[in-house]
C-alpha cells in the first residue's frame, strides 16, 4: 500500500538501491502487475509505482529485487525481452530454441539409422544386444521428438494471471507442457537401456556367457527398462513444467527465483527432481562406468596371462586391451558427453542461471542422444 511505499522509498540506509530496469526506462508505468501481490501485500502494483518508488528503497541484492528484477520484461524494461538462462535478447533466445530443435533431429535420424540397420538383418532381429541397441534408439527418438519440439508446447501465459511469461517460441499451455514433460521423461528409458547394454558387454566378456546362454535371461534385459520408463513417466505427471527450454521436472533450488515462486514453477524439495532425473541418471552413469572399468580390467588380466606362455613375446605391439580400452573409453565417453551438462544442471541451476554458454553446449550436446 501507499503507506509501505512511501516508508521503503524514504529508507536512507539503502547503500545500493535496487534498480530492476537496470538503467533502463519504464516503458509501461501505469501497467498493473497483478502478480506482485502475491509478493509486496495487498493493494494497485503499477509499474510506475514498483519500479520508480518501491524498488528504490530496496537493496540490490534482496530476494525482493530479484523479484521484481524478473518481472521487470512486463514493464517494458530490456526492451520486453525477459531475460533467462543468460539469454537477454530474442536472438540470444532463438539460438537456444533453435539448437534444441536441430539436435533432436540429428539425434532422429541417428536413432532411426540404427533401427534400420538392425531390422533388415534377420540375425540381428533376434540378437539381445542388438534388441538393446533399438530400445535405447526408440527411447531416444522419444526424447528427441520432445526436443523438436522445443519450447512450442511451454506455457505462454500465466494460467492465473494471464501475464505474458516470455519464453521464446511458447504458444503452449498447462496440458501441453505436462505431456511434453511425460514423454521426456519417457525418453528416460534410453538411459536404462544404455544400462542393460554395458550390463550384457560385462556378463559377456567377464563371465563368459554366450548369446544362447543370456537368451534365458532376456526378459530381465528388456523389460525393466520399459517399466520403470514408464512407471516414472506417470508419477512425474503433477510435477512436470516450464524449465525454459522444455517442460520437465524442474529443479530444487533452495533460494527460489522470486518469479519462478510466484508461479509455483519450481518445487519445494530435491524429491521429485531426485527420483525422475538425479537418481536414475547417476545411477546410470556410476553403473556404466564401472561396467565398462571391470570389462577393461578382465582383458588386461587375461592378456597378461597369456603373454606369460608367448616364446616371443613383443610387449604391447598385439595388445588386445588397447583396442577394448578404446571401445570402453569411446561407448562410456560419448553417453557422458550427452548426459553430465544436463546432470549437473539439476544440482546448480541458480548458479548457471546467467551461464549462456553452459546452456548453449547443453542444448546442443544433450539431444544427441541418437549418436550416444
Amino acid at each position: 500500500n501507499a503507506t509501505d511505499v512511501d516508508v521503503i522509498a524514504s529508507d536512507p540506509l539503502v547503500a545500493s538501491p535496487c534498480d530492476p530496469c537496470q538503467g533502463g526506462e519504464v516503458a509501461n508505468p501505469e501497467l498493473v502487475i497483478d502478480a506482485a501481490a502475491e509478493v509486496l501485500g495487498n493493494g494497485t502494483w503499477t509499474c510506475g509505482v514498483i519500479f520508480q518508488v518501491f524498488s528504490s528503497g530496496l537493496e540490490s541484492e534482496s530476494e525482493t529485487c530479484g523479484f521484481l528484477t524478473e518481472f521487470s520484461y512486463l514493464c517494458g524494461c530490456n526492451d520486453g525481452v525477459r531475460s533467462y538462462l543468460g539469454a537477454d535478447t530474442l536472438e540470444k533466445q532463438a539460438v537456444l530454441a533453435w539448437l534444441l530443435r536441430s539436435s533432436g533431429f540429428l539425434s532422429i535420424i541417428g536413432s532411426s539409422l540404427i533401427i534400420w540397420d538392425v531390422s533388415k538383418n534377420a540375425q540381428n532381429r533376434h540378437s539381445l544386444m542388438h534388441q538393446l541397441l533399438v530400445g535405447i534408439s526408440v527411447g531416444d527418438i522419444i526424447g528427441a521428438l520432445c526436443y523438436c519440439s522445443s519450447t512450442l508446447p511451454i506455457t505462454e501465459y500465466h494460467p492465473d494471471y494471464g501475464l505474458y511469461l516470455g519464453i521464446y517460441g511458447a504458444k503452449g499451455n498447462e496440458k501441453t507442457c505436462t505431456a511434453q514433460g511425460f514423454f521426456v521423461q519417457l525418453g528416460y528409458m534410453s538411459v536404462f537401456f544404455n544400462l542393460a547394454l554395458s550390463t550384457y558387454y560385462l556378463v559377456v566378456v567377464k563371465y563368459g556367457m554366450r548369446e544362447s546362454q543370456i537368451k534365458r535371461y532376456r526378459y530381465f534385459f528388456l523389460l525393466p527398462p520399459v517399466v520403470i520408463g514408464i512407471s516414472l513417466a506417470f508419477a512425474g505427471i503433477p510435477f512436470y513444467d516450464d524449465i525454459m527450454i522444455i517442460c520437465h521436472v524442474p529443479p530444487y533450488v533452495p533460494g527460489l527465483r522470486w518469479f519462478e515462486r510466484a508461479q509455483n514453477i519450481l518445487p519445494s524439495s530435491w524429491g521429485p527432481v531426485l527420483l525422475l532425473s538425479i537418481l536414475p541418471l547417476g545411477i546410470s552413469i556410476f553403473v556404466g562406468c564401472t561396467n565398462m572399468i571391470l570389462i577393461y580390467h578382465h582383458v588386461r588380466k587375461q592378456e597378461k596371462r597369456a603373454q606369460r606362455w608367448m616364446m616371443n613375446d613383443n610387449g604391447n605391439s598385439n595388445s588386445m586391451s588397447r583396442p577394448v580400452l578404446l571401445k570402453a573409453s569411446l561407448y562410456t565417453a560419448s553417453f557422458l558427453l550427452c548426459w553430465v551438462p544436463y546432470f549437473i544442471a539439476n544440482f546448480i541451476t541458480d548458479e548457471l542461471w546467467d551461464n549462456y554458454k553452459f546452456w548453449v553446449t547443453l542444448v546442443l550436446l544433450n539431444p544427441l542422444m541418437g549418436f550416444c
